[in-house]
């Protein structure tokens, strides 16, 4: 729910993310070649936008440790297997 605000994370999400320009979606994010597990785990949990940063960061999702690995291995178990654009999935 949290990270929908934002991305798309599924095919068909209830809502669609409510960011004029959404920010990538989570099958772009999984099948970008240097994405792994731990970079997106240290991603979700450092990458934060606060009162000096710019304001298209990401929010922090206040995630512990194991949610934000859970989330990465969500992500990356999409690769090659979507394409939320087309509104497909090849399963």
């Amino acid at each position: 729910m949290v990270c929908s605000a934002c991305h798309v994370v599924a095919i068909h999400q209830d809502r669609p993310p409510i960011l004029r320009n959404a920010a990538p979606d989570f099958c772009d994010i999984a099948n970008r070649p240097n994405t792994t597990t731990s970079s997106l785990a240290h991603f979700i949990t450092h990458t934060h936008r606060n009162e000096a940063s710019v304001a298209y960061q990401m929010p922090n999702p206040m995630l512990y440790p194991d949610q934000a690995k859970a989330v990465s291995r969500y992500i990356l178990s999409l690769r090659g297997n979507c394409d939320f654009a087309s509104g497909l999935t090849e399963h």
